[in-house]
């Protein structure tokens, strides 16, 4: 039997009944892929239903009609090779949903020019924003007026003139950071679960500042509303503790009673202030580097804006970190 050639750059969400689709029988330890009518995907399971519809082998005639459910990295498509359109192969289905991604094109000759494009390939730069009133960060304690901005694109590859040549197409994603939380990434490898930024973009999606509010504000509010608490709860031990010294006798109990109220009320004074004054003094610390970090920043940019000046030079020139302003 001829294979039919059902090689496309589509993803396995968008298949129909109307497609076909090469599915391994679990059942057939040799591992053989048959031709499957598509049934149905399930996403959470990331598993294909195809019912068969051809065999290589009279002998697997018997298996025509069988319906077949398999994970999708063991479902492949069948078709010529970007690269060798004289050989075709099985393609089997990746993480990305595709058998072969709309993306993948290698070596498209144009005039001696060699382009390959890929949906891996990409290009990363870092660059300084600059702005006169300040951004809120994600995770950051002041508004900043120096920030880091990370921008990957996607790419392609041109070879031409004996030389590589890396071309930058539509954006993927935009991140901004501030000068404090750039130092820590770059010096914190394996460490935690990673540095807190702000997503500016993804793919067409443009994403607004986030919301900023003082750490003062914050602390004070919860300072404020911790009392609160406290002070109702301390009220009530104080209640229990008059009604057992109203009484013409106390025991035993009663006594207990009376020390653990007041052990509770020496704990909130002993134990809860002080954690919350060092857990204050702690975030001011963080929140006195971060404006260090920013006069910092600002002072050695004119530094070397001045000395570059003198020299003759221009920061795009001279500086990995291309300087942008926001207005």
């Amino acid at each position: 039997m001829n294979h039919k050639y059902n090689l496309n750059t589509r993803k396995i969400t968008e298949f129909t009944t109307e497609d076909t689709i090469y599915i391994e029988d679990k059942d057939d330890h040799r591992g053989l892929v048959f031709l499957c009518q598509f049934l149905s995907y399930d996403g959470n399971k990331r598993e294909v239903t195809g019912k068969v519809i051809g065999v290589d082998d009279p002998k697997e005639d018997f298996k025509i009609g069988k319906v077949l459910v398999n994970k999708l990295h063991r479902c492949c498509l069948y078709g010529n090779s970007t690269d060798k359109v004289n050989r075709p192969y099985y393609r089997f289905f990746d993480s990305s949903l595709y058998a072969l991604h709309p993306l993948e094109e290698h070596k498209i000759v144009e005039n001696d020019l060699h382009i390959e494009k890929h949906p891996s390939f990409g290009l990363l730069s870092f660059s300084r924003q600059n702005s006169s009133h300040g951004v809120s960060l994600f995770g950051t304690s002041i508004q900043n007026k120096q920030t880091i901005c990370l921008v990957l694109k996607r790419a392609r590859h041109d070879r031409n003139l004996n030389n590589d040549w890396y071309h930058a197409s539509s954006q993927i994603v935009e991140v901004e950071m501030s000068q404090s939380q750039f130092a820590e990434l770059i010096t914190t490898f394996n460490m935690g679960e990673g540095v807190p930024c702000t997503i500016r973009s993804l793919n067409e999606d443009r994403y607004p500042d986030p919301t900023f509010i003082s750490k003062t504000d914050i602390f004070h509010g919860e300072f404020k509303k911790g009392m609160q608490n406290h002070a109702i709860e301390i009220k009530k031990l104080v209640e229990q503790t008059n009604e057992i010294l109203g009484k013409a006798t106390i025991g035993k109990g009663d006594r207990e009673i009376i020390k653990n109220n007041i052990f509770q009320v020496v704990r909130y004074i002993d134990d809860h202030i002080p954690f919350i004054a060092k857990q204050f003094s702690e975030s001011m610390e963080k929140t006195v580097i971060e404006a260090k970090g920013e006069i910092e920043a600002f002072v050695e940019q004119k530094i070397r804006s001045a000395g570059l000046e003198k020299l003759g030079f221009t920061k795009e020139e001279n500086t990995p970190l291309i300087e942008n302003s926001k207005k």
